[in-house]
């Protein structure tokens, strides 16, 4: 069964007068309403799937940081310790101490040779990231020069090799990438060492 015909002015002739034509809807219009509606939920429907699929990668993603997060957390502090201790040893006019330690956060100090400065590392599990608090001071009196706030954030990537592909970390600090825990602790702590 044919659709109604739809009536569309085309012309005016005169006051009062147009000429009418009549058109069949298939002819304006190639396409009938329920073809329109099924269209417009085809697409909503394909736009719920993508959502739903980028909700459940993000959900993985998040599962997998916080599994990862914590042991990559353990290996930054380890290093932290090993290398101030080392330095200590090494370094002259430096010397720096572990001021305090806690699960999720680790504050270490130079506490010789001016400007005194501080690191405070703090694990953010639930943002992915690892806040950083460089810390300062001008003089002995402990007149602070300034702290400077960092977030370093976490993100997730895949590493292909010989051995086929897996995810990991990947952390990023002043425009450089780290996957491992040692060279990001060097990088954070040439803060301390630095004059």
């Amino acid at each position: 069964m044919a659709p109604p015909p739809i009536f569309l002015p085309i012309s005016a002739t005169g006051p009062g007068k147009a000429t009418i034509l009549s058109v069949s809807l298939l002819q304006v219009v190639a396409v009938s309403p329920v073809f329109i509606f099924e269209n417009i939920k085809r697409r909503q429907e394909e736009e719920q799937r993508n959502q739903q699929k980028t909700a459940e990668v993000q959900l993985q993603t998040d599962s997998f940081i916080q599994a990862k997060l914590p042991d990559f957390w353990a290996s930054l502090i380890e290093c932290a310790e090993a290398d101030v201790k080392r330095a200590n040893d090494t370094l002259p006019n430096v010397e720096c101490a572990l001021r305090s330690k806690t699960e999720t956060s680790i504050w270490l100090q130079r506490k010789s040779a001016l400007p005194l400065k501080g690191l405070r590392l703090v694990l953010n599990l639930r943002g992915h990231a690892i806040n950083v608090l460089l810390d300062s001071e001008a003089d002995s009196m402990g007149n602070p020069a300034g702290t400077a706030r960092v977030e370093i954030p976490v993100s997730l990537i895949t590493e292909t090799g010989r051995h086929g592909s897996h995810q990991a970390l990947s952390f990023w600090y002043e425009g450089k990438e780290y996957r491992k825990a040692a060279p990001l602790c060097q990088a954070l702590l040439t803060f301390l060492y630095a004059d």
